[in-house]
């Protein structure tokens, strides 16, 4: 069991270091290095997951802000 698990983590490893880490041949001659993804919109992307992975961890520390959020909600809602 122990050798199927070390054949697959070197498999996905190495699928992962194909995907992300091998620089493809440039076919324009100012591009220095190239990414299988897009770049464009990345700081806001790690801007958003940042922001949201900082409320999940706000959530699980202190539920109470969302909980009392969540009651406020459904008053209003309800017309209480």
């Amino acid at each position: 069991m122990m050798l199927i698990s070390l054949v697959s983590v070197f498999y996905y490893v190495r699928i992962i270091k194909l995907v992300y880490f091998e620089p493809k041949k440039a076919t324009l001659f100012d591009e220095r290095f190239q990414t299988s993804f897009e770049t464009t919109y990345l700081n806001l992307d790690c801007t958003i997951i940042a922001f949201i992975m900082s409320l999940l961890i706000l959530a699980f520390f202190n539920p109470t802000i969302f909980l009392l959020l969540g009651q406020y909600i459904v008053l209003g809602l309800f017309g209480f």
